[in-house]
């Protein structure tokens, strides 16, 4: 009795996509049938193939015809059917897959079987995310069936705003829901046959130093890295062949090549047929790829490794032929895609190698940037982790023992990053909806977007409902302010306002998107940021001294106290004083507490340069810097530290698009703010690890000290340095440190 091999496809629904049905299956494999099969056979099939529980799961068994060009959905219901579906199998020249569709026993008994495209005009992520409790397609309102959605906060389990303290709970929006991450691939799998796709001028089908391959084909404005892009992460593919290939999976194959491990096909019994996927770089007659991209990404892998190296001639919509350079050499693939589907399947392979490794380069023209931006772009699907040109050289030469130069790790970076978190241009487009969505899932976020006349993109505000009401409540009143340059396409600065909590920890506030650090940009952002903490006693603001941030706090915080980072104030000096060195007398100047002490280090800077000690005085205003003359509380924070810690923590995620950095930022304060949570839970009493710290070593200290009471709330300490005497009703020393 003779047997038939059969594609089996599942793990998807069918959809009406322009009058004919396709099926989204995101998961193959394959079987071997007797011809006189069964369709209990067959079902049983089916259910070792998937792995699915019969007592938990129904499936349906279909496979698509065509008629007059229209492909149709034909169901499975008898041993007639079977037995149609084997005579296509074996008789005809291309192979008609086994479609899946699976679902649990209670949903299969709602719904009525012949309802195959019942949801087909919604696209397969959005209907997804209705069937998480999200809502209809309209309510998810991200522009793209392929963008994440969200779940409200008090699903995640992260806690309520009042347990926010100095440790709130933010959703980040990337870590809030099952579905994949924004993701800017094309929502439609399939092809369209009244288009050609643009194959010859798609960069990723060509190698570096190699011309165009001429072809016939018109330009359909869909590549398959967008096809890829939609696909899953997890899908997985296994050899699969077919009865017009002539092959025998019972008997054994060698290719001939030296290295066995990347091609040969062992010897298997009919049970072995649907095993595992061979994994690293085998190559066989029949096997899948998940899109035309795979293929080539796969065969350039293979030629690499291999020392070769490969080129592509003839490719359009029904084919993909790739040749050895060398025009002498026989090795060849042939590759031809799965009707209605996105699958490609290799119908021809010779593996026989002729050519001279001469004909190498030492950077190997297969390896483009478009080539090594596959490898890495999974390593940008979390924009927390840092992946830079210099590791990208590294892990390059590491797997593939070839080198290549910083410029193309860079494009190769850039591409990857497009691919993964979608073109600047995109993102930019998707901020609005993004901003939206972040408000509705953590309660009194506040955002906003300014636009040009001409409807650009100006500046954008954000500030988590959970920073602010920890800043409001707990926080002390001191804010440091500052701006960093972006490096993406559109250039662009990131301003910031952030604090300290009772732990000395960064806590940001409030984060700006505007064009660059000018009188308008700063004046808007500490508007949003006055908006969100209104009029607060005893206000602090801490920056550097840009002109535009001066004036800002001056017109939006007019009775804040404006103070100037110490360590800014060093890099002017330094900067406007090129040979003079006051460094150390100057930090010591605006550190100390003792008035003496400060017109000492003073005195010292005048003999060291008049100049200094003008610009110090007058220029810069000694009150804004020196604590012994400041007329606010800054607690100690003398420097914009704090804000500049944040911008080294974002340093290398500033050329990500606007959406990407924004999550990047939610995600990081999610982060931080869940485990300081974990930390405070285990503190004992009311004070912090910092500060009980702090307060033992004064206790420590305090012991050698003589104490004479002067009445009933005053006391004099005898320190053997200054002596202060210490108020207790008013809370005061002679030391000026409180």
């Amino acid at each position: 009795m003779g047997t038939s091999s059969m594609y089996v496809i599942w793990d998807g629904v069918w959809e009406l996509v322009n009058g004919n049905h396709t099926f989204t299956g995101t998961k193959t494999n394959h079987v071997r049938l007797d011809f006189k099969a069964t369709y209990l056979e067959l079902l049983e099939k089916a259910y070792e193939v998937t792995g699915l529980n019969r007592d938990e799961f129904d499936i349906e068994m279909t496979w698509w015809g065509e008629i007059r060009s229209k492909s149709l959905v034909v169901p499975i219901k008898n041993d007639g059917d079977v037995e149609t579906l084997i005579s296509f199998n074996t008789e005809s020249r291309c192979s008609v897959p086994l479609c899946l569709v699976s679902k649990k026993k209670a949903e299969m008994r709602k719904e009525p079987r012949e309802s195959h495209n019942s949801n087909s005009n919604i696209p397969v992520v959005l209907r997804l995310a209705e069937q998480a409790g999200i809502g209809s397609a309209d309510e998810v309102g991200l522009g793209s069936a392929n963008q994440s959605t969200v779940r409200p906060a008090q699903q995640t389990g992260i806690g309520s705003a009042e347990q926010d303290l100095l440790r709130p709970a933010v959703v980040p929006y990337s870590l809030i829901d099952e579905l994949p991450p924004i993701n800017y691939g094309n929502e439609d799998w399939h092809y369209n046959d009244d288009l050609d796709e643009e194959l010859e001028n798609d960069p990723f089908f060509m190698d570096d130093d190699e011309p165009m391959f001429e072809s016939n084909t018109q330009a359909m404005g869909i590549s398959d890295e967008l096809i890829q892009d939609s696909i899953p992460d997890n899908t997985v593919f296994v050899p699969i062949v077919e009865a017009d290939e002539r092959a025998n999976v019972n008997e054994t194959f060698e290719t001939g090549t030296s290295e066995p491990n990347i091609l040969k096909r062992k010897e298997t019994s009919g049970s072995d047929a649907c095993s595992s996927p061979p994994v690293g770089n085998a190559l066989f007659l029949n096997q899948v790829f998940n899109g035309r991209t795979e293929l080539a990404q796969h065969l350039k892998k293979i030629a690499i490794l291999k020392n070769k190296e490969i080129r592509t001639k003839k490719c359009d919509k029904s084919r993909f032929v790739v040749v050895c350079r060398d025009e002498k050499c026989p090795w060849k693939v042939r590759a031809c895609p799965i009707s209605n589907s996105c699958l490609w399947v290799v119908k021809k392979y010779n593996d026989i190698h002729t050519c001279s490794v001469d004909l190498l380069k030492h950077n190997h023209r297969n390896a483009s940037y478009c080539f090594v931006s596959e490898l890495i772009k999974e390593r940008y699907s979390n924009p927390t982790h840092v992946f830079p040109p210099a590791a990208i050289i590294s892990e390059v030469k590491k797997t593939l023992h070839i080198d290549i130069n910083y410029q193309k790790a860079w494009k190769a970076k850039e591409k990857a990053i497009n691919s993964v978190m979608g073109t600047p241009n995109e993102s930019f487009a998707k901020l609005p909806a993004y901003l939206h969505r972040l408000k509705e899932v953590n309660p009194g976020t506040i955002t906003h977007i300014e636009s040009a006349e001409d409807g650009h993109f100006r500046y954008c505000f954000m500030s988590l409902g959970a920073s602010i009401r920890g800043f409001l409540g707990n926080i002390r009143p001191v804010i440091a302010i500052d701006g960093t340059f972006l490096r993406g396409k559109y250039g662009g600065t990131l301003l910031l306002a952030t604090a300290m909590d009772g732990n000395k920890q960064i806590y940001p506030i409030a984060f700006g998107i505007v064009d660059s650090e000018n009188n308008e940009s700063w004046n808007w952002f500490l508007v949003k940021l006055h908006e969100i903490i209104g009029h607060m006693p005893d206000l602090v603001i801490i920056s550097d001294r840009h002109k535009s941030i001066i004036k800002g706090v001056a017109d939006v915080f007019p009775d804040a106290v404006h103070g100037i980072c110490l360590f800014h104030l060093k890099m002017n000096v330094a900067a406007k004083f090129k040979k003079v060195d006051v460094a150390a007398l100057l930090f010591k100047a605006g550190k100390t507490y003792d008035e003496a002490e400060h017109k000492s280090c003073m005195n010292g800077i005048l003999g060291a340069d008049p100049r200094v000690y003008n610009y110090l005085t007058v220029e810069a205003k000694v009150e804004q810097w020196a604590r012994v003359y400041f007329p606010g509380h800054r607690y100690s924070i003398m420097t914009t530290n704090i804000a500049e810690s944040m911008n080294s923590v974002l340093r290398d995620v500033r050329e990500y698009p606007p959406v990407s950095l924004l999550d990047t930022i939610v995600t990081k304060l999610s982060m931080w703010y869940a485990k300081r949570r974990e930390i405070a839970l285990k503190m004992q009493g009311p004070l912090t690890t910092w500060a009980e710290k702090k307060i033992v070593k004064a206790d420590e200290l305090s012991r050698n000290y003589n104490v004479r009471q002067l009445d009933s709330c005053s006391f004099h300490v005898m320190d053997g340095r200054k002596n202060p005497v210490v108020d207790l009703k008013v809370r005061t020393c002679s030391c000026r440190r409180f």
